[in-house]
């Protein structure tokens, strides 16, 4: 007869429930590095998507030539189109905020918060009638 050595088993056994811990510890821990490392990534694609879709678009863009300048999102003279379009297609994770300034002058927020912004701008300088560039400049931050 055969003798079956239980204890070789047992050790086999644990060595492969060790390994398995191990690997899932490693995966988890580079997960969450992929997630904080892409996560400004993310951010300014959201932010660029949204700045692209007002600088390709007629009315919004004649939207931005005819402001008052420089005006903040929130104030009264801030374009409601304009406002409205970035107010429906901000992810979830973001609070975010823009204004409308001259393109070759600085253009920062007023109450910037105190968090990590992240901040994209396009030129939106003529249509049909009228030459003024401008940028429209998103300011995005996470919750």
């Amino acid at each position: 007869m055969v003798k079956i050595n239980k204890r070789g088993w047992i050790r086999i056994i644990e060595a492969v429930v060790a390994i398995l811990i191990i690997m899932g510890l490693v995966f988890v821990a580079v997960d969450k590095g992929e997630i904080r490392g892409n996560s400004g990534t993310k951010i300014y694609s959201a932010e660029t998507a949204i700045l692209r879709e007002i600088q390709t678009d007629a009315t919004m863009r004649n939207s931005v030539l005819n402001a008052e300048i420089p005006v903040e999102e929130g104030e009264e003279e801030f374009p409601s189109l304009i406002s409205e379009h970035i107010n429906s297609r901000i992810p979830s994770y973001l609070d975010c905020t823009s204004k409308i300034c001259w393109l070759n002058n600085s253009c920062e927020l007023n109450d910037a918060p105190e968090k990590n912004t992240y901040v994209s701008s396009v030129a939106i300088t003529v249509n049909l009638y009228k030459y003024e560039p401008r940028q429209i400049k998103l300011f995005c931050w996470t919750d």
